[in-house]
């Protein structure tokens, strides 16, 4: 009787409980990429001067946020495509840079492409710091419990204790 009904649970989890997403990969970076170019090279997108709780420097941490919300849906959409198989340092380290350099190409286009923006060393530098804050914290903590989560469902009657290093 256990048997079956341990049976019956893992194809329940199997089939209705899968834990995959219907998301097609890469969509989160595409889609937080499109956000971070629109809401860099439009005027005035957040209409920030209209907010009660604004300070000196609130785009600045505006800036951080976005770089650090975009590295960690490249290495989330990273992380998934590569699983089972664990991710590489070289390429986390890839996609960071490129959403710093993406940073860089935004203020470049403030400066081309916009009469009302202009281009500021501050807002790439957080930029960059947002892109390595997301890397390190996908890198040290992130992207360990995506791999516990997503390969929890394939691994569940096995104990996930051990973990190859790279």
């Amino acid at each position: 009787m256990y048997f079956e009904v341990k049976k019956i649970t893992e194809i329940f989890k199997n089939h209705f409980v899968k834990k995959k997403s219907f998301i097609p990969k890469g969509l989160c970076s595409v889609i937080i990429t499109a956000v971070v170019a629109y809401l860099s090279l439009s005027s005035n997108p957040l209409d920030i001067t209209s907010f009660q709780f604004t300070f000196p420097g609130i785009d600045k941490v505006v800036h951080f946020l976005m770089y650090f919300a975009l590295v960690m849906a490249y290495l989330y959409d990273y992380c998934k495509f590569k699983l089972p198989h664990h991710t590489s340092l070289n390429i986390e380290l890839m996609l960071t840079a490129s959403a710093a350099v993406l940073g860089l190409m935004m203020e470049i286009g403030q400066l081309v492409f916009t009469n009302c923006r202009e281009f500021d060393i501050f807002d790439c530098l957080a930029n960059a710091v947002g892109a390595l804050c997301g890397f390190l914290l996908m890198r040290f903590w992130g992207i360990h419990l995506l791999r516990h989560y997503f390969l929890a469902s394939k691994h569940s009657h096995r104990s996930h204790h051990h973990h190859h290093a790279e």
